[in-house]
């Protein structure tokens, strides 16, 4: 076997990999004395002062800060001592906490290991996460058998910025692409089982960070009818029961509708949900974003702009204004719904390469769709980036191009590393996405060969 072959080799680099980019936010944290605003080796916060500002770690103090409030059933306090609840009702205070309530519940749990244990657990996951996610990619496009070092690497080495934030961050992305593929290889299988068991994979990433819902879509329209009725099952379990059982059900329904008006339904003219300067600014990549900064004048600095010390950067071709731009936006994504829809073959012409490329545009869709879209979210890409080097690796060339294309776009992205915002500000990483759907989406019509396998539904 070739040494490129050798799960032994690729085990090695890739652990490699992970150890350079955990170093960081492990470093970071055992040379500061308070990391977290509270002893290193400390099980609990002495007190719940929101922590000021951001610190090296990033996220990380955060995660902790909320898991230690939901196990001690506490309330967050500011620095003067102001009451900050995980999700203010004040119209003046944003939430410090974004992310459903079943996520706060998850950092509770993770938060008993203490500081320091909570954040090697996250570390490690996030370890587990890449080796998943790669896996269960080379594993849709290409089975079981030994595939090349390249299909193993060469996706994440165009999206290794993004896997590096996962580590700096302490973002769950890279474990919610593991959900969403974990549930569309489930959904692969004849056995009623599976579909059940595919619902609740993307329930959970659904109850983790909300965006992946619009999977149920996909699921209806395939007619996968349990699946979709297992996601909504769980879902209810995740978003009520569960939370319910530990802080109460009136605290909990009254939380829910909190997060879902501050987060869900809360949009005007200077932007959505919490982040309102964000979701127009040029770090949302989403198509929403995207689309109020191309379509009328939104400020691409906007956050920057409220916090002082920078010009205002428009970047819009035309000006349609507030509803222009949201209807825009609206048809955009409605086009490549249905775009979407007509490419998706019958069930009698799937093959493991079709359903392979089927399953990216889906991934990319839900990353693109989504209100809000930071660099981050793009770490998604991974998967669709495995289909496209599968198929340059059978000889496609289109699909090597579409990689080169993706690569160029992450790169004029990584720009705003260097104050240059103007590429982001007019859509680089989504334009990349927007590369990559075309060729998956190719590839639904145009496959390289597979056995053909019948399945029920469309």
């Amino acid at each position: 076997m070739p040494l490129t072959r050798s799960r032994w080799f690729q085990t090695t680099l890739l652990l490699l990999t992970c150890g350079v980019m955990a170093a960081p936010p492990l470093v970071n944290h055992f040379r500061a004395e308070s990391p977290f605003g509270w002893p290193v080796f400390g099980s609990t916060a002495p007190g719940h002062q929101f922590p000021a500002g951001v610190s090296k770690n990033k996220d990380y103090p955060l995660w902790y800060f909320v898991g230690r409030t939901v196990v001690e059933d506490a309330t967050l306090t500011d620095r003067t001592g102001r009451p900050w609840p995980l999700y203010p009702t004040e119209p003046d205070q944003t939430f410090p906490f974004m992310y459903p309530p079943f996520a706060a519940l998850c950092l509770g749990a993770l938060s008993l290991l203490g500081p320091t244990g909570m954040l090697l657990a996250l570390v490690l996951l996030n370890v587990a996460c890449l080796a998943v996610a790669i896996e269960l990619g080379v594993w849709l496009v290409a089975g079981t058998g030994d595939v090349s070092l390249w299909l193993r690497t060469i996706p994440a080495a165009v999206c290794v910025f993004f896997l590096n934030d996962m580590f700096l961050l302490g973002q769950p992305n890279l474990g919610l692409l593991c959900l969403v593929l974990g549930g569309l290889m489930l959904t692969r299988s004849p056995k009623l089982g599976h579909h059940v068991a595919a619902g609740g994979l993307f329930a959970l990433a659904t109850a983790i960070k909300a965006f992946p819902a619009v999977v149920v879509v996909y699921l209806l329209w395939r007619r996968r009818w349990l699946a979709a009725l297992s996601m909504v099952g769980f879902c209810l379990l995740f978003f009520l029961a569960v939370p319910s059982a530990v802080r109460g059900w009136d605290r909990s329904l009254s939380e829910l509708k909190t997060w879902a008006n501050g987060m869900l339904f809360r949009q005007g003219e200077a932007g959505v949900g919490q982040r309102p300067e964000q979701s127009v600014g040029w770090r949302n990549q989403a198509l929403l974003g995207v689309a109020n900064r191309l379509l009328r004048p939104a400020n691409a600095k906007a956050e920057e702009t409220a916090m002082g010390g920078a010009e205002p950067l428009h970047v819009n071709l035309v000006d349609f204004g507030y509803r222009g731009a949201m209807a825009g936006a609206v048809i955009a994504a409605g086009l490549l719904g249905l775009g979407f829809v007509l490419l998706l073959p019958r069930a009698t012409a799937r093959t493991r390469d079709t359903d392979a490329a089927e399953f990216a545009v889906l991934v990319v869709l839900v990353t693109v769709g989504t209100p809000y879209a930071f660099g981050y979210y793009f770490v998604w890409l991974i998967y669709p980036l495995t289909v496209l080097v599968h198929r340059g690796l059978c000889g496609d060339r289109w699909s090597w191009a579409a990689v080169g294309g993706v690569a160029v776009g992450f790169a004029a992205g990584g720009l705003s590393a260097f104050r240059v915002y103007e590429p982001m500000a007019y859509g680089a990483l989504f334009w990349a996405a927007v590369a990559a759907l075309a060729a998956c989406g190719r590839g639904m019509i145009v496959p390289i060969g597979g056995e053909l396998y019948g399945t029920s539904g469309r």
